[in-house]
């Protein structure tokens, strides 16, 4: 946890091959920032209620896995992604939350990049603004941003409604016993299986 920092809560500077998971950097002028660092797993973050951007990657920061993060109620973008991948691997942002921002949920500025499954709702600008040659993954959702059109390039879908979820086993009810085991399972109608998770 980091939090009341006057730069990010999180700066990878020329920082290649990690994994970056389950951070709280919240409260923060920036959220995650990285910089020349490529080939990383960006997993299960919350770079909220930054006063600046939630999570940025800048120039050569390629090849990198952002997944399942949450940027929301940012001051300026949640997601931001600044350099195109001409040649080899671009970054994969996937499942990601970017909601409630001040300008747009999620912005690629250059090509070569993965976008799929992405929540962008309920920004001041785009839902998602990604620029040409970028590859729209699919079951990315968008609405209630103040960009009519929601998406730009990458296609969104409005999704109004929520996903069907049935829990198949669970305790008696009422129980004495001290732990509980559920089984449930699960579909939704625009979000691919491998972009589906429950909390």
């Amino acid at each position: 946890t980091a939090h009341q920092m006057s730069d990010s809560g999180i700066f990878l500077d020329d920082a290649d091959d990690g994994v970056v998971r389950g951070n709280d950097v919240r409260f923060n002028a920036g959220g995650l920032q990285m910089d020349d660092a490529s080939g990383n797993l960006v997993e299960g973050n919350d770079a909220s209620s930054t006063t600046g951007i939630g999570i940025e990657l800048l120039g050569g920061s390629l090849g990198n896995d952002l997944v399942w993060n949450r940027a929301s109620s940012n001051g300026a973008v949640g997601i931001y992604l600044v350099d195109d991948a001409p040649e080899g691997p671009g970054n994969l942002l996937l499942a990601n939350t970017a909601t409630g921002n001040f300008s747009d949920g999620i912005v690629v500025a250059k090509g070569g990049h993965t976008i799929t499954a992405n929540v962008a709702n309920d920004n001041g600008g785009w839902g998602i603004v990604a620029s040409p040659g970028n590859v729209d993954g699919g079951g990315n959702v968008a609405m209630g941003n103040s960009e009519p059109a929601q998406c730009s390039v990458i296609a969104c879908v409005v999704d109004l409604a929520p996903p069907d979820t049935a829990i198949t086993d669970r305790p008696d009810d009422p129980t004495k016993s001290t732990s509980a085991t559920f089984r449930f399972t699960g579909t939704d109608d625009t979000s691919p299986p491998s972009a589906l998770r429950f909390e």
